[in-house]
This record gives structure tokens, C-alpha cells and sequence, in this order.
């Protein structure tokens, strides 16, 4: 039973860093840690840390519009995987700006598994990427 509650704690101790595990040199490791952080894992502050402009205001207002809710280990949450889809960065695109899409498989209990398609944009800024547009929509079953 020691074991275990020390095996706990240091499950719980290890989540609370404040300090990043992604390569904010690399583009395609921030969108993917964001997307993670923010969709996959609900943790709305560690998916503060990778943004940047009207991303961080869009996640900072859900920060105000979830106080007084909270989520235990007993909360029932979905099953989610996320994919990052291939896409062709255009000859057009600015330097210092990347794009991506994800497909997240969302597996409620007790319920149908739906679809959700995912737009980040990151942009380079004093040698840091960061997230600094996203949005989500329906997606069709493949």
C-alpha cells in the first residue's frame, strides 16, 4: 500500500511542472504537445505555456469560464486520440509561419465515438514557435 501512494504522488508531483518538455525550436513538437495538452489532456494551463496572441486570450477566457469546475480522477472522460494529418506547407506561406491538422477519435463512455478536425497555426517568434491560432469542427467518419 506504500508503495503505491508513493507511486501517487510521484505521478501527481511530476504532472505539476511548470517547466517544458517540448522543443519550442521545433514547430511541428509545439502544435503537437498544445493539441495534446489542450484536447487530449484538458489541461488548459499546460496549453497556456505554448501560445502566443489571440491563443492564449481565447484560452484564458475558457480558464474563466471553467472556475468552480472540477475534474477528479472519478470524472468520466473520453478516450481521445489524436493524429497530426500531412500537409504540404505552400510555397506562399510566410516565413516564420506553419500550419497543421489533426484528426482527434473521441470515444465518450458510454457512447458513439465521434470525429473533430484540428487547425493550429504556429508562429516563429525571438527563435520560439508558438501557437498562436487554433480552432476545431466536425469531422466525417473515414
Amino acid at each position: 500500500m506504500r508503495r503505491w501512494s508513493l507511486l501517487v504522488l510521484l505521478l501527481l508531483g511530476s504532472g505539476c511542472s511548470s517547466t517544458l518538455s517540448t522543443d519550442l525550436q521545433d514547430p511541428a513538437a509545439v502544435a503537437d504537445a498544445f493539441v495534446r495538452a489542450y484536447y487530449v489532456d484538458t489541461d488548459l494551463q499546460e496549453a497556456l505555456q505554448y501560445c502566443g496572441g489571440l491563443a492564449c486570450k481565447m484560452i484564458r477566457d475558457e480558464v474563466v469560464l471553467r472556475e468552480g469546475q472540477v475534474i477528479t480522477a472519478d470524472t468520466r472522460r473520453p478516450k481521445i486520440r489524436m493524429e497530426r494529418k500531412p500537409v504540404s506547407q505552400s510555397s506562399e506561406t510566410p516565413e516564420g509561419l506553419k500550419r497543421f491538422f489533426y484528426r482527434l477519435t473521441i470515444q465518450p463512455p458510454d457512447s458513439e465515438t465521434f470525429f473533430r478536425q484540428v487547425y493550429v497555426k504556429v508562429r516563429q517568434r525571438e527563435g520560439e514557435w508558438r501557437v498562436t491560432q487554433f480552432m476545431d469542427q466536425e469531422a466525417p467518419a473515414e
